[in-house]
């Protein structure tokens, strides 16, 4: 989870490996903590996860986006 953090922290410096790769640890992050039992701990890690997820797509979008944006110029 830490690492999983860390590289959350610096998101826009990010290549799209290194995003692909964030979100396969953020997957099997999430799959691990599932098979635990229900803890206040454990749904919110999930939690922390899910937003997590979803600001990586984001920002794979966005720079997705970007370079349909520049192939055009």
């Amino acid at each position: 989870m830490d690492e999983i953090r860390e590289l959350t922290g610096r998101l826009t410096a990010l290549t799209p490996e290194e995003l692909a790769d964030l979100r396969t640890k953020i997957s099997e992050e999430f799959a691990a903590l599932d098979g635990q039992d229900r803890t206040p701990e454990t749904a919110q890690a999930m939690t922390e996860l899910a937003e997590v997820a979803d600001q990586v797509m984001a920002e794979q979008a966005g720079k997705d986006a970007a370079d349909r944006k520049s192939t055009r110029l």
